[in-house]
C-alpha cells in the first residue's frame, strides 16, 4: 500500500525542524513547501519552493490550487499574512486540510497570553481552524482556551509539543553542575542586563556564586560587556560568544545548574530540558507557548520581580540539591512529552485522523 502524499507548508524552513520532518517522512510521502527560504536539505522528505508574489506584508501563492491537488493531505499555518494559504479551508479543495499553529496570535510586541479574550485576528484564525479537517497546536492549553470561547469539535484537535532535537546524551555524560547559563541572541528584549544585575546583587548577599556563562552574540554585546566591567564581574561572568555546534552546546548544558532567560522563553526551554537543565524566566516572558512546559518549582521557576530572581540565583549556592531534583524532572518532561518523536507523532496522528474521516 502506497504512503499518503502529504504537503507541509511553512513560510521559512528552519534547521531545527529538519529532524521532525525526517520522522514524519518515515511514515508518509512528505514534501515540505516554503515561501521565503529554506535552511534544510532533503532527507526522508522532499523540499519545494512555492511560487508567490508579495503585496506589502502579505503573500499570494500562484498556481496554488494545482499544487495542493497533488496531495492527499496539506498541513498549513493559518497565518493571515499568507493569504492564499490561510483561506484554503474556505474555498473548494481536494486534499484534507490540517492547520498547525500556536493557537492564538503572538509576537515580540504581542505576548502569548491565554488569559485575554480573543480579538478579531484570533477569531479569524479560529474560523479557519473550524473549517479545517483537523488542527494541531504546539501545546494543549489553546484547546481549553477555545473550548471556553467557542464551540469546537475537540476530537479533531491534536497536540505536537514544539521542541528541538538535542545531541545524543547518556547519564554518564552529565558532569558536575557548576555554572548558571544563558543561551540566545543578545537582544535587549531578552533581558540579559536584568540577569547580570540580579546576579551581581545575589553575589553581594552570599559572596561567591557559581559563574554565569553567557552563550550568544548580538547587538547588545557591547553594552553587556560594559555592564560586566562596571559591576566588577569580569571574573564571574563569561561571554562565550555564539555557539551553534550541538556537541559543544551539549557540553555546556550538561554542566549547567539552571538556564535563565528573563524576558523570553522560546525553544531554549526544550533544549534545556532535554539536557536536564531547569529553566527560569519571567511569568510574562515573550513566548510562542514554550514556557507552558515549565512547571513552577518542579522543572523550573517563574518569577515576577527582580528580588525573586535574586533569591533563585542565591539558592544555586545555598540549596544546590533542589536543582538536581528539578534536573531529573526537566529531563523526564522532555523524554516523555516533548521529544522530537512525540512532536512528530502528534502530526502523524492528525494526518491519520483526517484520512479516516
Amino acid at each position: 500500500m502506497s504512503k499518503p502524499r502529504v504537503l507541509i507548508i511553512q513560510d521559512v524552513l528552519k534547521n531545527y525542524r529538519g529532524p521532525i520532518y525526517s520522522l514524519i517522512g518515515e511514515q508518509v510521502d512528505l514534501t515540505v513547501g516554503y515561501t521565503k527560504g529554506s535552511e534544510l536539505k532533503e532527507s526522508s522528505y522532499s523540499i519545494m519552493s512555492l511560487p508567490y508574489c508579495a503585496i506589502g506584508p502579505f503573500t499570494w501563492h500562484n498556481g496554488f490550487k494545482s499544487i495542493i491537488n497533488q496531495y492527499d493531505v496539506v498541513v498549513f499555518p493559518p497565518y493571515l499574512r499568507m493569504v492564499r494559504v490561510a483561506i484554503m479551508p474556505l474555498l473548494p479543495h481536494k486534499p484534507k486540510l490540517i492547520s498547525w499553529s500556536i493557537g492564538v496570535h503572538a509576537s515580540y510586541t504581542r505576548p502569548y497570553d491565554l488569559s485575554r479574550k480573543p480579538d478579531f485576528k484570533d477569531r479569524l484564525s479560529q474560523s479557519i481552524q473550524n473549517h479545517s479537517d483537523a488542527c494541531i497546536f504546539y501545546m494543549p492549553e489553546p484547546i481549553e482556551y477555545w473550548k471556553k470561547y467557542g464551540s469546537i469539535d475537540e476530537e479533531k484537535y491534536f497536540v505536537a509539543h514544539n521542541t528541538v532535537e538535542i545531541a545524543p546524551l547518556t547519564t554518564t555524560e552529565l558532569g558536575p553542575r557548576t555554572f548558571i547559563l544563558f543561551v540566545g541572541t543578545l537582544y535587549k528584549q531578552k533581558g540579559v542586563e536584568e540577569l547580570i544585575k540580579c546576579y551581581a546583587l545575589a553575589k553581594g548577599k552570599v559572596g561567591d556564586l557559581p559563574p554565569l556563562m553567557i552563550i550568544g552574540d548580538g547587538p547588545e554585546k557591547r553594552n553587556i560587556k560594559r555592564l560586566i566591567i562596571s559591576l566588577d564581574l569580569e571574573d564571574d561572568v563569561v561571554l562565550e560568544g555564539a555557539i551553534f555546534d550541538e556537541i559543544i552546546l551539549k557540553d555546556f548544558f550538561s554542566e549547567a545548574i539552571l538556564c535563565i532567560s528573563p524576558k523570553q522563553a522560546g525553544l531554549t526551554v526544550l533544549k534545556s530540558f532535554g539536557y536536564g537543565v531547569p529553566f527560569v524566566t519571567r511569568r510574562d516572558a515573550i513566548t510562542g507557548g514554550e514556557k507552558s512546559n515549565i512547571k513552577d518549582g518542579v522543572n523550573g521557576y517563574f518569577y515576577d520581580t527582580e528580588e525573586e530572581l535574586i533569591n533563585i540565583i542565591v539558592r544555586t549556592k545555598t540549596h544546590p540539591e533542589e536543582f538536581m531534583i528539578m534536573s531529573d524532572a526537566a529531563r523526564n518532561h522532555y523524554l516523555t512529552e516533548a521529544s522530537p518523536e512525540a512532536m512528530a507523532q502528534g502530526v502523524i496522528d492528525a494526518i491519520m485522523y483526517v484520512l479516516k474521516n
